[in-house]
């Protein structure tokens, strides 16, 4: 490994802030993982070459890696805990992210096979990106022998809401300024950062559940914002009832008029078109009734029965008149209820008129077959 720290002093960074180290800082070394190595297994590896390959317990250190998954290959590197904490106070409890200013450079396949001169918070930083977009630091050696270099200052870095990281890049000319923009995922950004390795699962875990509680928030506040709208269609749709409500109670007596004009037109109606009108029935019935007997109400039941209600003479001058009335052949007469009280007899009786049906006045009488 090559020791690039140097004695610069730094600024403190702020809480959540993105805290970049510069490359003279680290100790770094590119292996290529060995083919038993299982993904799920490089941070261990890389635990192991550390122990193995470093002058320096693990404790003593605060280190991180990358990973190109092309042609498995791996660049480790590390720097003196001591030392970071000196230059970076606080940045391992707080920052958000703590990682080589380099490794913003992972991926980046536009600037594949080429040298950059990276310019972040401090000293400018020799890379070399190989053919995968793995950034590679270059000793002093290289930085001379480097054959014009692409220059590129990291202008700003943003986390995502996804928990990623968006680094922007302004490229100097000539000819022009351009800008560029990579991002970082989740995987990749922990296995950048230097801490330890129980300090960024347990950190991970509680961003995971941040985010998580942020978007419930949210949702829970759309939610809200649904209700607050559904009651207030709710509340327009209530008065809009009422309001209707209202309306037909003030419509409701005149409706009732003309439904009873309507009924009382179905009843003329179905008068009209009867065989015979309950007059002309209760007409024939007057013809044989006797002086004793007296009407007092009538009631039409189909097109030709009526029930009439009187006042009789006596049960004998009732009985007389019913019987008269069957034998004149005209009539099918029930039997008569009665009820005598002080004297007096009332009645009700059903009949059913089988004669000839009437001519109505101004109507002509249609001749029979033998001209009568």
């Amino acid at each position: 490994m090559v020791d690039k720290h140097s004695e610069q002093g730094r600024v403190a960074p702020d809480r959540e802030a993105v805290v970049c180290l510069p490359a003279e800082l680290l100790f770094f070394e590119t292996v290529k993982l060995p083919a038993a190595v299982e993904t799920n297994e490089i941070a261990d590896f890389v635990e192991l070459t550390l122990e193995e390959r470093s002058p320096f317990p693990l404790r003593d250190l605060c280190y991180g890696f990358l990973y190109e998954p092309c042609n498995r290959g791996l660049l480790i590197y590390a720097a003196i805990r001591r030392r970071v904490e000196q230059l970076f106070p606080g940045a391992l409890e707080n920052a958000r992210f703590m990682l080589p200013g380099f490794c913003l450079l992972h991926g980046l396949q536009s600037h594949a096979n080429k040298t950059v001169l990276l310019q972040c918070d401090g000293n400018p930083s020799l890379i070399k990106i190989d053919a995968n977009g793995l950034p590679v630091p270059a000793d002093e050696g290289s930085r001379d022998n480097a054959d014009s270099p692409i220059h590129l200052r990291l202008d700003n870095v943003a986390c995502t809401k996804e928990g990623s990281l968006e680094a922007n890049f302004v490229q100097l000319g000539p000819p022009v300024e351009e800008f560029l923009t990579q991002t970082l995922s989740v995987q990749a950004l922990w296995a950048a950062d230097m801490r330890d390795a129980d300090f960024k699962r347990i950190e991970s875990l509680r961003r995971n559940r941040e985010r998580q509680l942020m978007r419930a928030i949210a949702l829970g506040g759309w939610a809200a914002l649904f209700l607050l709208i559904s009651q207030i269609g709710l509340w327009g749709f209530s008065r809009h009832v009422d309001s209707r409500m209202s309306e037909r109670e003030r419509l409701q007596p005149a409706v009732f008029i003309v439904q009873d004009r309507h009924s009382l037109l179905t009843t003329l109606e179905q008068v009209a078109a009867a065989e015979l009108r309950p007059l002309d029935v209760l007409e024939a019935m007057n013809r044989l009734r006797p002086d004793a007997i007296h009407f007092t109400e009538m009631r039409a039941e189909g097109q030709n029965r009526i029930t009439v209600e009187g006042i009789a003479g006596s049960v004998n001058a009732l009985n007389r008149y019913a019987e008269s009335l069957s034998e004149s052949g005209e009539f099918r007469v029930g039997d008569p209820r009665t009820l005598v009280r002080a004297g007096r007899t009332t009645f009700t009786l059903t009949v059913d008129y089988t004669g000839p049906l009437p001519v109505l006045a101004g109507t002509a009488s249609v001749p029979d077959a033998a001209g009568r």
